[in-house]
């Protein structure tokens, strides 16, 4: 019993992180710069997808507010007012780097 409570713990054991970045995108086919806002906790889990909880905004784009799951600890979606998937984020080293692909867009903050 009490290794089953362990390992539950172990499982469910997180590092939270607090994010307030504003990150400058660039967009090499309409050669504009994109505002990344990012506010909230990132949640760092060994044995399962980290998360975000927090708000995402792409100026002039889309806004997302609420608790986001990375796939592989890098990738997931912004969704629509409906919750379609609409945009692929892209984040590296707690959003230090990030891209994002949307319809028609294609921005990222690389050197």
């Amino acid at each position: 019993m009490i290794i089953c409570i362990l390992l539950f713990s172990l499982f469910h054991l997180s590092h939270k992180i607090v994010i307030e970045k504003t990150v400058i995108c660039y967009d090499k086919d309409t050669k504009k710069d994109f505002v990344v806002h990012i506010s909230g906790n990132y949640y760092e889990y060994p044995f399962q997808e980290d998360r975000f909880q927090g708000e995402i905004e792409i100026e002039g784009k889309r806004s997302n507010t609420g608790t986001f799951a990375f796939q592989k600890d890098l990738y997931t979606n912004l969704v629509d007012e409906y919750g379609q998937p609409m945009e692929i984020l892209i984040q590296y080293d707690h959003f230090t780097k990030i891209e994002v692909v949307g319809q028609n867009y294609y921005i990222n903050n690389f050197s």
